[in-house]
């Protein structure tokens, strides 16, 4: 089974910086600076790639695991027998941020796209995750578009506590 991000907010965040980009190619085009230009506008635009990415991302669940995804670097596998309990996130969205990230004195890891429908699944043992530098982390909070679809697939093949 495969669940989506919510989208709408990450396309108008695109859009945005699409028209921001657009306005400073033109500018460096009408008034060229050189390599200095050339090399602001590279990073400009790959940054406009790694801001659409998770609009083009899915998280999976399969027999044996649960993929979660965000762009196209991050991807965590999740057996699902080490799944101890899962619900919906109930912290504050507010302090939510796009991105896949750890702070740091948390063992927990959030891959957030739209923080509204965020889940927050519990691990029986700690495992090491390269998505954040190999930190390791006790629970992970992520966000589908159906949170209810997604939570009662996962509690059925995991038998996974409610939190």
């Amino acid at each position: 089974m495969i669940y989506t991000y919510g989208r709408k907010d990450v396309i108008g965040r695109f859009l945005m910086y699409l028209i921001f980009a657009i306005t400073a190619s033109l500018f460096f085009l009408l008034y060229p600076s050189g390599p200095w230009g050339l090399l602001f506008l590279q990073v400009l635009y790959f940054y406009a790639f790694l801001l659409l990415t998770p609009a083009f991302t899915h998280h999976s669940l399969t027999k044996d695991w649960l993929i979660i995804r965000h762009g196209a670097g991050a991807r965590i596998e999740l057996p699902l027998k080490s799944i101890e309990s899962c619900g919906p996130y109930t912290g504050s969205v507010k302090k939510l941020r796009t991105g896949v990230y750890s702070p740091w004195k948390q063992k927990r890891a959030y891959v957030i796209a739209e923080p509204k429908s965020a889940v927050i699944v519990e691990l029986a043992e700690p495992v090491k995750l390269p998505a954040v530098l190999w930190k390791e982390v006790d629970s992970i909070v992520f966000d589908v578009e159906q949170r209810d679809i997604f939570l009662k697939n996962l509690r059925t093949v995991t038998r996974c506590e409610e939190e």
